[in-house]
């Protein structure tokens, strides 16, 4: 028989606390027919799941394709619309810079096919030295554009001080911008800014 270790007292067979002081009893494992008493594991640092749940994942990638194609389309869009209204106004100062440089040959070539044959080369020549001797500066004011024509406003300095507006009018010929003609007043279909 089993005798207490805390009072001294004699133990039943089986206990697990003295029925006296209600210590508890060392069980020795040899004993049969008693189970130890059962006590609930205490959980350490096991090996979680790591990463993201597999619908996250999808999320995210998902998302980053869909900003990826967002982006794609603002940069395509703003190469069209630049290209769309740098390219007549590429041409417009080229132009005014040809006549002020009083490059006739070039400011020739950026007149449209239909201008060329109305106006003919040698009144058009006479025209452009007389303007082109007297611009100092210029800088397009504004562009507007509808379908295959376009009217740029350009502010021009002349070399004796003056100052004017010109409305230079464009034409869209076999996919590139010429000019039509060059004008004081807006041109029909196109307002004043």
């Amino acid at each position: 028989m089993a005798i207490c270790t805390n009072c001294g007292r004699e133990l039943p067979e089986g206990v697990s606390n003295c029925p006296s002081c209600g210590s508890p009893v060392a069980q020795s494992p040899a004993t049969p027919g008693v189970q130890p008493p059962y006590e609930q594991p205490i959980p350490g640092p096991g090996k979680g799941k790591r990463g993201l749940p597999t619908g996250a994942v999808i999320a995210i990638i998902a998302g980053c394709v869909t900003v990826f194609i967002i982006l794609t389309l603002v940069v395509l869009l703003s190469i069209s619309v630049v290209d769309i209204f740098k390219k007549p106004a590429d041409v417009a100062n080229a132009y005014i810079k040809a006549l002020s440089e009083d490059d006739l040959e070039t400011a020739w070539g950026y007149l449209s096919e239909i201008t060329r044959s109305e106006k003919g080369r040698d009144p058009f020549e006479s025209e452009a030295r007389d303007l082109g001797g007297r611009i100092r500066s210029w800088h397009a004011r504004s562009i507007q554009i509808r379908d295959h024509v376009a009217q740029i406003t350009l502010d021009v300095e002349f070399k004796n001080g003056g100052e004017a507006s010109m409305y230079m009018f464009l034409v869209k010929e076999a996919g590139e911008w010429r000019v039509r003609s060059v004008a004081e007043t807006p041109f029909s279909g196109f307002e004043e800014d």
